[in-house]
C-alpha cells in the first residue's frame, strides 16, 4: 500500500500538470483569435479574393453593406456608386478605373503580359464590349444588373455575381443565400 503522502503528491502532479494543459490551450486559443480579429480582411466584400488579391473596386462600390448581396436600394443606386470611381471626372470608368489596385506596399507588377481579369459585373454592365463604362452604360446600370436576377427576387446573390462557379467567388454561399441546387453539376467556366 502507498502511504498517504505520495498519494497526495501524485494527485498535485497530476493536477498541476492538467491546468499546464489547460492554461497552454487557453493561451493558444486566445493568440489564434488576436490574430483573426486584426488586420485587413481577405477574401470576400470589403477584402479582398483571398490568395493576396484585392476586391473588384466595381462590386466594392456597388455593394455598399459589405455583406456580399446586392439588394433592391444597391442596385437602384448603382449609377452613383459606379460614378464615384470616376477619378479622372470625365464622365466614363477606364479599365484602369475598374481594375483592383495592389495594396500598399506590394511589388510592382508588369501589367502589360498578364490576361486583365473582366468581372461578370462589368460585362454586364458594358453593353458595347470596349472595356469602358461610358456615361450611358452607367446610368443604364440599374437595369444592367437588374437583368442579372435570374430569380428575380430583388437582390444579386454571389451566384448571380459570379455565374458558373457554384457559391460565387469562394464557393460558399453569402449569408439568406440559398444552397446551391447541386454541387454535383459540372461546372463550366
Amino acid at each position: 500500500m502507498m502511504p498517504a503522502c505520495a498519494s497526495a503528491n501524485r494527485k498535485v502532479t497530476s493536477m498541476k500538470t492538467t491546468l499546464l494543459i489547460l492554461v497552454s490551450l487557453a493561451l493558444a486559443g486566445s493568440l489564434t483569435f488576436a490574430q483573426n480579429q486584426g488586420g485587413p480582411r481577405r477574401g470576400g466584400p470589403g477584402g479582398g479574393h483571398g490568395r493576396g488579391m484585392p476586391m473588384d473596386p466595381v462590386l466594392k462600390a456597388l455593394d455598399t453593406d459589405t455583406n456580399g448581396v446586392l439588394v433592391a436600394t444597391e442596385i437602384s443606386n448603382a449609377p452613383a456608386a459606379l460614378k464615384t470611381l470616376d477619378k479622372n471626372t470625365d464622365g466614363a470608368l477606364s479599365a484602369e478605373e475598374m481594375t483592383p489596385q495592389a495594396p500598399e506596399g506590394a511589388p510592382a507588377m508588369d501589367d502589360s503580359k498578364r490576361p486583365r481579369f473582366v468581372s461578370p459585373i462589368v460585362k454586364a454592365l458594358d453593353k458595347n464590349s470596349d472595356g469602358i463604362l461610358s456615361a450611358e452604360e452607367i446610368a443604364g446600370a440599374s437595369t444592367a444588373l437588374t437583368a442579372l436576377d435570374k430569380n428575380s427576387d430583388g437582390q444579386l446573390t454571389r451566384q448571380e455575381l459570379m455565374p458558373g462557379r457554384p457559391g460565387g467567388p469562394r464557393g460558399g454561399k453569402a449569408p439568406g443565400e440559398p444552397e446551391p441546387a447541386s454541387q454535383d453539376a459540372p461546372v463550366t467556366e
